[in-house]
């Protein structure tokens, strides 16, 4: 987040979102796609926790948005297919007014074998 003017926002979650193979389902005939429990209850939870430590208005502007999961192992899971439902909840806690102010977007993990629990680390900017 490196222009000029930009409102930053750290926010932690406590876990990983689930995969976006985990988190969505489909009904029997294939139109309509629906949060299985698992993920309902994610979402739900980090809702939550976002609104507890991003208590501003929603940003306006172009925003840029970095995530970070840190954990303790690396495991067999695909970075791109977490994003996803994170994405919405921020979009549900009102952290802007749409995801579509998203222009720069970054997602890493970073391993340390000492982390007990998997953490979910956001930062996002606004440039009003």
């Amino acid at each position: 987040m490196s222009r000029r003017g930009a409102r930053k926002a750290k926010i932690t979650i406590p876990g990983l979102p689930p995969s976006l193979w985990g988190a969505y389902g489909r009904v029997r005939n294939g139109s309509k796609k629906f949060l299985s429990p698992k993920a309902r209850e994610w979402k739900s939870e980090a809702v939550s926790v976002i609104k507890e430590q991003f208590k501003r208005r929603p940003l306006e502007g172009r925003v840029e948005v970095v995530i970070k999961f840190l954990v303790k192992t690396r495991g067999r899971w695909d970075l791109d297919n977490r994003e996803k439902l994170l994405i919405d909840s921020l979009t549900e806690a009102n952290v802007w007014l749409d995801d579509q102010q998203i222009d720069f977007l970054s997602v890493s993990v970073h391993v340390d074998g000492s982390i007990k629990d998997p953490v979910t680390v956001v930062e996002v900017g606004a440039h009003e």
